[in-house]
């Protein structure tokens, strides 16, 4: 199932505002559609419960940061993106 960044907020009641800083933080990355709106799937509401996870046990932003960076090269890495 793929939600718009409005139904994702509402299903992580996290506010669109926060969903955006995420992206620009290099937290999440959704997909885009054919005209360039953001769009977030399953596997993107799991990892942004990691995320918040590792939020709630005190990890710093830029700790988060670097550790959604290694992964995302990872996943390059093992052709996963």
């Amino acid at each position: 199932m793929h939600y718009s960044i409005g139904k994702f907020s509402k299903l992580t009641r996290l506010s669109v505002h926060t969903l955006r800083y995420y992206e620009n933080e290099g937290l999440l990355r959704p997909q885009r559609d054919g005209s360039n709106r953001r769009y977030y799937n399953e596997s993107d509401y799991q990892w942004l419960l990691f995320i918040l996870r590792l939020k709630a046990v005190g990890m710093p932003i830029k700790d988060r940061r670097s550790l959604c960076g290694a992964v995302h090269r990872a996943q390059i890495a093992g052709g996963h993106d």
